[in-house]
């Protein structure tokens, strides 16, 4: 039976199997190598995120280690006494005396150096600060060792270079001072605070002079950075040259980047001004709006406690219409009839009353009509007067008496007007 169905079945049999294998071995492959992708770009993410961290860990040591560095500069730097205003127990004698100093040290220098060397300031440290300060330019020191043989030698051989002497004189402004161990010797004070251990050998120094904008205009405090410093080992003038070279783009640097800070201040004190000015705008606009809704709040709060009032009023006179007494009637003994114009010279009421009743009839009867102005508003009774036209007199109502006795004994017409004065 098995040989039977192998001999008539068994192509079908070894196609599906064939068939079977080759789709597991498909799907298997394209699982391994999806796997296998998902394995390497984890490997791979997790590779960089490790060396992200290594990186950012590097450049936060040798930033806190370079920031470490200027505040030691800086902080020994202003211990100077001529980096601050503040007075010494003796300024002026101690100004004379360093000043005095340093022009007897430079006017021995300049001879020994053939052609003059570079425009060195004749004078003290701290002018020599402030000059830099005001021109904007780099300090370059030279401090000279007495003690050394090659400081003559250094001092006739570079400074005499003109391309040197030039370069120099047009990008810095130069001092000198020595290392003499004296009081009043800045240039070994200046050393000292710059970390120079020995002062055995001459020292090359180019300083960045900045005003610290934290200290009041009464306290003009500078700040200074040491932007290169070496002994007096150079071989050539060259050598010098291009350190100085140097040290002039780092200042450059150091200048656009502290105008870039400076101008990315203005920018954003700009924004904020601009927006404190458009916050106050908008306050304005709002107080504005606020006092506006206030006033038509009230103004319509006036507007309907006067319609209100109105309204009360012109039902008040409407009851007493309805409850005024019965008119008498035409051509019967003791009435007279009287002709009202009210204010506006147009409309007209007509009546008649009883000689023999109260004057008061007569204010009451005005009271019970909606005598109105030029406006449309009710005039109160108690503004109101009547006026005969020929003679033009003014009608004196008294309540005790009546009508026959206040002069209406005949048909009459009467003004109704407004009086300033309440009757």
């Amino acid at each position: 039976m098995s040989f039977v169905l192998l001999k008539d079945y068994g192509w079908y049999i070894a196609t599906g199997a064939i068939v079977a294998y080759l789709s597991y071995k498909a799907f298997t492959v394209d699982d391994l190598k999806t796997r296998r992708k998902k394995l390497s770009s984890r490997r791979e993410n997790e590779r960089l995120k490790r060396a992200d961290y290594y990186r950012s860990a590097s450049e936060a040591k040798s930033s806190k280690t370079s920031r470490r560095l200027r505040q030691r500069n800086t902080s020994s730097l202003e211990n100077l006494p001529f980096f601050t205003s503040a007075p010494s127990p003796t300024p002026y004698d101690y100004d004379t005396r360093s000043s005095a100093e340093a022009k007897s040290y430079i006017s021995s220098l300049v001879p020994r150096i053939e052609g003059g060397g570079p425009p060195f300031v004749p004078d003290s440290l701290k002018l020599a600060i402030s000059i830099a300060r005001v021109q904007n330019r780099p300090l370059f020191v030279f401090l000279e060792a007495p003690a050394a043989d090659v400081t003559a030698q250094f001092a006739e051989e570079i400074f005499r270079s003109i391309g040197l002497t030039q370069f120099l004189a047009s990008n810095f402004v130069c001092w000198a001072g020595t290392l003499r161990d004296a009081g009043v010797a800045e240039g070994y004070n200046l050393a000292k605070n710059l970390g120079v251990q020995a002062t055995s050998e001459s020292v090359l120094a180019i300083l960045e002079i900045a005003s610290d904008s934290r200290e009041g205009k009464n306290k003009q405090k500078c700040q200074v950075r040491v932007l290169a410093m070496d002994t007096a080992s150079f071989r050539s003038p060259e050598h010098v040259l291009q350190w100085a070279i140097t040290a002039q783009d780092a200042w450059k640097h150091n200048v656009s980047k502290k105008r870039a800070e400076a101008s990315r201040r203005h920018i954003v004190n700009e924004q904020n001004q601009e927006y404190e000015q458009a916050l106050f705008r908008d306050e304005q606009q709002l107080e504005r709006e606020k006092a506006q809704k206030l006033r038509i709040h009230q103004e319509h709060t006036a507007k309907a406690a006067a319609e209100k009032k109105e309204q009360l009023e012109r039902n008040r006179r409407k009851v007493l219409r309805e409850s005024f007494p019965k008119e008498p009637e035409a051509g019967g003994d003791g009435v007279v009839e009287i002709r009202f114009l009210f204010p506006d010279g147009i409309t007209r009421a007509v009546r008649r009353f009883k000689l023999d009743e109260p004057a008061q009839i007569l204010l009451e009867f005005l009271d019970s009509q909606e005598i109105l102005d030029s406006d449309g508003k009710l005039i109160p009774t108690s503004k109101l007067r009547l006026v005969t036209r020929y003679p033009r007199k003014v009608i004196s109502i008294t309540p005790s008496r009546t009508i026959r006795q206040s002069n209406f004994s005949g048909p009459c017409v009467l003004c109704v007007e407004e009086n300033l004065v309440p009757l």
